[in-house]
């Protein structure tokens, strides 16, 4: 008998494209997504529920009905810390809470963020065993949440991935639509490195760890934390200059100062304090801006997600990342943007 999985978050980025792409392999999929979300990157036919995350009563009525529960749902931009705490820590707390009560539950997968561990200096690449040191409210609550998971009492893996672009992504469009203007600023030092992964691969690693239990229920490799990136450390002038390729579009390169960028940053921030939204550049999303570099490491699903047979698995999405065409990938969310209309 299959087991059933519920996605928090499904409507979203990655909770869209991972539930299309577990469906299409033929795993047991459902979706939560909150009342009157937007729901259009998920295809058709997908068993979904809505919650409003609030009312715990009915998020356990929903949850607990499943056999493994993965916690996307997140805030990554707001205006207070509190705004943060309530959705990343608070609702995290309420779901732990809700999966230890649960009979059918027996495991948690919580996608956390490269933001929770820190930024790294010089080219030392951020390892699991790292002390965190998160800089930004975001980082923070992630960090706060993941200290959560650890105390769950069924088996659990965290998930942290690097910066994820690609199909449906709307933080890496700004690069997008600079570029297709033929402008492209650089926040602080040209020679700046930084850590990525393309959704297809990410929602990869996850189908990799759920079929590690799903198919042998191996208790090594389960109550991990885990790295996720595409294995390269990308310098913010190269990236640049690649997507610049895949969009085939000469474009005029700028370094923007971080002094510069943190006064931006504050002056959006007063002008957006009259409206209910949050700028994508606002003085938290400066302060992760004007950091040396964001690395990390992927070892953990690269080298130790291979039990049993998921090992075959596992060493194809070696050799998969490994010769991973940025270039491709971002042609690819190109054409996305442009088929959608976002460019």
């Amino acid at each position: 008998m299959k087991k059933q999985i519920i996605v928090t978050g499904a409507n979203g980025f990655l909770g869209a494209n991972l539930c299309n792409h577990l469906k299409k392999k033929g795993f047991d999929i459902s979706c939560l997504v909150r009342e009157k979300a937007n729901i259009t990157l998920l295809n058709k036919n997908h068993k979904i529920y809505c919650c409003d995350y609030n009312d715990k009563a009915s998020l356990e009525k929903i949850l607990r009905n499943f056999d493994v529960v993965i916690h996307l749902a997140a805030l990554t931009k707001a205006k207070n810390f509190q705004s943060f705490y309530d959705v990343n820590v608070a609702l995290t707390k309420d779901i732990v809470n809700i999966v230890n009560k649960s009979n059918k539950c027996k495991y948690f997968i919580f996608m956390s963020s490269q933001a929770a561990v820190g930024p790294s200096k010089g080219m030392c690449v951020k390892v699991e065993s790292d002390i965190e040191a998160p800089i930004s409210w975001y980082g923070i609550s992630k960090y706060l949440a993941e200290n959560i998971v650890k105390q769950c009492q069924k088996k659990w893996t965290i998930i942290r991935p690097s910066s994820i672009y690609g199909e449906g992504d709307k933080d890496f469009l700004f690069f997008f639509k600079m570029i297709n203007c033929n402008i492209a600023p650089i926040t602080g030092k040209f020679d700046k490195y930084i850590s990525l992964i393309y959704v297809g691969e990410i929602v990869e690693i996850i189908r990799n760890i759920l079929c590690n239990y799903i198919d042998y229920n191996d208790e090594e490799y389960m109550n991990l934390l885990v790295h996720a990136s595409d294995g390269y450390s990308y310098k913010i002038e190269e990236f640049i200059s690649i997507l610049s390729s895949a969009l085939k579009k000469r474009c005029f390169t700028f370094r923007v100062s971080d002094n510069s960028l943190l006064k931006l940053s504050n002056i959006l921030d007063f002008f957006y304090n009259f409206t209910d939204k949050v700028s994508i550049l606002n003085s938290q999303k400066a302060i992760e801006l004007t950091q040396e570099n964001w690395l990390i490491d992927n070892k953990k699903p690269l080298y130790e997600f291979h039990a049993k047979g998921i090992k075959q698995i596992a060493t194809n999405y070696k050799s998969k990342m490994l010769n991973n065409n940025l270039y491709v990938n971002l042609r690819k969310t190109y054409l996305w943007y442009q088929k959608n209309g976002y460019l």
